[in-house]
Formats: structure tokens, C-alpha cells, sequence
């Protein structure tokens, strides 16, 4: 059985040197805000209404700016996803769901170590940045 194509959306919060990154439930590694679209759902609205479920954030979709798009594999699915970056004048305090989102937190870029990141933050690092 094939899986399907996912389509999904993807936010980069920097403050200055920091991202504000997660760790799900459910993947191993630090990984960026952000989840499937639903349905038609333009993945700039997708990127907001991720980071409200997710960390509980507000975000406005004028503030993001579109970094790039990306396709690899997880888990035996090809996943496409749009990057957003938001840009922080202050740290803003992550409220994580303890569902999905386990953790959330601000990392310097200098701490992302390759082998800590999941497969979408790594693309981005490598990719986009």
C-alpha cells in the first residue's frame, strides 16, 4: 500500500541568533512548529493555525515571510512543505499542548546539531536559511 503525499506548512520564529523549535510526541529530534494543511487551506493560514494548536501563539499571516518549499521522506511518506519565517523583536513564551508538542523552547542556532534535528528543520537548515 502506498501512502499519500502530505502537504504541509512549516514556521521558523527567530528572535536575533534563536529558534524557537519543538519536540513531538511522536518524531524523534527538534523540529520547527507546523503540520498538514487542511484540505484547500493555503499554507500561509496553515502556518498560523498550527502555531496557535501547537506552542499558542498568535500570528499574524502578514508578519510571515515565505522562505522556500521543500519535499523529502518520512516515515515512507513524501511530505511537501512551505516555509515560513516570523521574526520576533522579543522572546515570546511557547504553551505547548503536552500532546502532540512535548517541549518547546528558544536554542541558539550554534546548538542545532544536525543530528538532534528532525528531517523537515534539517532540509530548512541546509536548504533555505
Amino acid at each position: 500500500m502506498r501512502r499519500p503525499h502530505v502537504y504541509g506548512a512549516s514556521l521558523v520564529i527567530r528572535h536575533e541568533n534563536h529558534l524557537l523549535v519543538v519536540c513531538q510526541s511522536y518524531r524523534y529530534g527538534l523540529d520547527l512548529p507546523g503540520g498538514g494543511r487542511a484540505g484547500r487551506e493555503p499554507s500561509v493560514i496553515a502556518a498560523c493555525r498550527e502555531a496557535r494548536e501547537e506552542i499558542g501563539l498568535i500570528v499574524n499571516e502578514s508578519e510571515l515571510v515565505f522562505t522556500g518549499s521543500g519535499k523529502f521522506r518520512v516515515g515512507g511518506r513524501t511530505i511537501a512543505v512551505d516555509f515560513f519565517e516570523w521574526v520576533l523583536a522579543e522572546k515570546l513564551i511557547p504553551r505547548i499542548d503536552d500532546r502532540e508538542i512535548i517541549w518547546a523552547g528558544w536554542r541558539h542556532q550554534r546548538q542545532l546539531m544536525p543530528e538532534q534535528l528532525s528531517t523537515g528543520l534539517r532540509f530548512y537548515w541546509e536548504n533555505l536559511r
